[in-house]
């Protein structure tokens, strides 16, 4: 996975990509979580076919292919007509926002408090269960 992390950071250098507005200042274009791959970038039709034939490249070099079955593309701000022609090359699904990432929803707001009150109850649940008499947390959430 770091030579998908390398391609990306490439791939940002092209002048036809484009981040995603959210993350531009954070230089964000992925997140990875054992087998699962988020790409974020601007709703343009070349920031998109940039993103993926830096995965095409990656999937030819190493072999590993997305699991279009169960892959999502999901879009705020996408006309139409180019949400239909990036289905439709990609060969993804639309799916629907919000949705749930490792029990925290992912939405276009920010997340308030509640919203990853389940992760920050889990992680005290864990670490009381191993034995910590005494649990410190530090959250910067940020509520708008």
């Amino acid at each position: 996975m770091e030579y998908l992390t390398r391609l990306l950071a490439y791939t940002t250098d092209n002048k036809d990509f484009r981040f995603h507005a959210l993350y531009k200042s954070m230089r964000l274009t992925h997140l990875m979580f054992a087998d699962d791959l988020l790409l974020f970038c601007k709703g343009d039709a070349h920031s998109m076919m940039t993103i993926m034939r830096t995965f095409s490249m990656f999937s030819n070099t190493l072999g590993l292919n997305m699991s279009k079955g169960k892959s999502n593309a999901y879009f705020n701000g996408v006309n139409n007509v180019l949400r239909q022609d990036i289905l439709q090359v990609s060969g993804i699904v639309e799916g629907r926002l919000p949705f749930r990432y490792l029990g925290i929803p992912i939405k276009i707001t920010r997340l308030t408090t509640n919203d990853c009150r389940p992760l920050i109850d889990k992680v005290v649940s864990k670490t009381r269960s191993l034995g910590c008499k005494e649990t410190i947390l530090c959250w910067k959430v940020s509520v708008g």
